[in-house]
């Protein structure tokens, strides 16, 4: 008993989905060459054509053309006006080729080319298809691969980041350790950053940018700042080899150049 109520219940629904359906005809799948079709061939011509009497308002025999509903009700004396798949029997296109009474030709001053009452045809017997605007996608443009320099840009201009970092680290490592003097390693990090950052700025002066010119001044001043402290915080790391007196100094040399060289990659 329980299965049968359910299909009955089922059934319901579904009466009701086809009474508020469009009566008959398709909606368009997502393909844009068909709905262009539809509206360069068959909308855009039957508004042209029979819009001053069936549309904005215009409502004459109570036949409209506003929406695809409206074209296939008919009007007073003919329902429904479009039959899709049977051209033979739309009153609409009977009309247009004027096949009945003369005060039904539509329209009814001059007939319709006859390109467009056979496009009428091929439409109603293709079962009258509307295109759903909104469900058609635009078409998506290729993305263009951007030239070697900018896919590498991003990496250049983090690499001397990294380096100032490995650099503190290390400098880091020979505190804990209470080592006499300065990591052995930290002037040639110091140097690759040095070089990293030179690449930054001629990379970044290269490529072409959609900032303003005073924000890429900003950009290649705070490289430059960058640049000039971390040769000043190697410089003194090879001088605190020689002079253990300079040892925190270059440190903290170390420590500025690691904060501006971090400041200059993420303005």
């Amino acid at each position: 008993m329980r299965p049968f109520l359910v299909l009955a219940w089922l059934c319901t629904v579904m009466a009701l989905d086809a009474a508020d359906a469009d009566p008959g005809g398709l909606r368009l799948v997502p393909d844009r060459e068909r709905a262009e079709w539809v509206r360069t061939r068959i909308q855009e011509p039957l508004l042209r054509h029979c819009g001053e009497c069936h549309a904005n308002g215009e409502a004459d025999g109570g036949y409209t053309i506003d929406s695809h509903r409206r074209i296939l009700s008919g009007g007073h004396d003919y329902s429904p006006g479009i039959r899709p798949w049977e051209p033979e029997r739309s009153r609409v296109l009977q009309m247009l080729r004027w096949e009945l009474d003369e005060d039904l030709n539509m329209p009814p001053k001059q007939q319709a080319p006859a390109e467009f009452i056979a496009d009428m045809e091929r439409w109603v017997a293709l079962g009258a298809p509307w295109p759903d605007v909104a469900a058609i996608p635009p078409p998506a443009d290729a993305p263009q691969r951007p030239p070697w320099l900018a896919r590498l840009h991003p990496l250049v201009v983090h690499l001397p980041i990294g380096a100032a970092l490995v650099a503190l680290l290390l400098e880091s490592l020979a505190i804990l350790r209470r080592r006499g003097g300065m990591h052995p390693g930290t002037p040639a990090v110091l140097a690759g950053a040095i070089v990293g950052v030179a690449l930054a700025i001629t990379s970044g002066l290269l490529l072409p940018s959609n900032q303003a010119v005073a924000q890429v001044e900003a950009h290649e001043n705070a490289g430059w700042f960058a640049a000039a402290a971390l040769v000043l915080a190697m410089t003194s790391t090879l001088i605190a080899a020689q002079r253990p007196r300079w040892l925190w100094p270059a440190r903290v040399l170390v420590v500025t150049a690691v904060a501006l060289i971090a400041l200059a990659g993420h303005r």
